[in-house]
């Protein structure tokens, strides 16, 4: 067994205090955002786009959402926001960077279209291999531009910052799960 070696003319409390500072000085937060900001996400057309995230007080972040860029320092908190114009429906897909003093987050295969939330009980958490003619509305769900984005349900006393869910392109291998009310709804608005 290895022991530490501490010389008798330097207290150990200095020394365990002086590791703790350096390693502190070491420490880093990366850059984060929210999930419902990954891949495959929908921005909302005609509105201001707003991203946001978390980094350590005082980085500057810089975000790139296709040809626009903008840059941030975090607050006090750690949190930042930047909010990008308003950008036009298009069915080219735009990526967007996110780079802080450690880390760069890309997001792939953005989205600028209508944006419609759904909410409620059983009837918005029926899926759509349940719906009537499920097994062939699930072989035809070809819908590259049509997303859906679906958050675990969990019981919180306090507004969240995050939640847990990702963005999922429609297609017959993900749709099965999707909201059938928001997929019949979505595809209503596609056609």
């Amino acid at each position: 067994m290895k022991k530490l070696c501490v010389s008798a003319g330097i207290p150990r409390i200095v020394i365990l205090g002086a590791i703790v500072i350096a390693l502190a000085s070491l420490s880093w937060a990366n850059v984060s955002v929210p999930s419902i900001i990954g891949d495959h996400m929908v921005l909302q057309n005609g509105k201001a786009i707003p991203i946001w995230g978390k980094a350590d007080p005082g980085e500057k972040i810089t975000v790139t959402l296709g040809k626009q860029s903008q840059q941030v320092v975090a607050a006090q908190d750690g949190k930042w926001m930047v909010k990008f114009g308003r950008l036009k429906a298009g069915s080219s897909p735009l990526e967007m960077t996110i780079a802080g003093k450690e880390n760069t987050i890309t997001v792939r295969d953005v989205l600028v279209g209508e944006v419609w939330i759904g909410s409620g009980q059983s009837n918005m958490q029926w899926p759509v291999k349940l719906a009537n003619n499920g097994e062939q509305e699930v072989a035809a769900a070809k819908y590259p531009e049509m997303r859906l984005f679906s958050v675990k349900l969990v019981s919180a006393a306090e507004p969240q910052d995050n939640c847990e869910g990702e963005w999922k392109v429609c297609s017959p291998e993900t749709v099965p799960d999707f909201s059938a009310v928001l997929y019949f709804f979505g595809r209503e608005l596609h056609t």
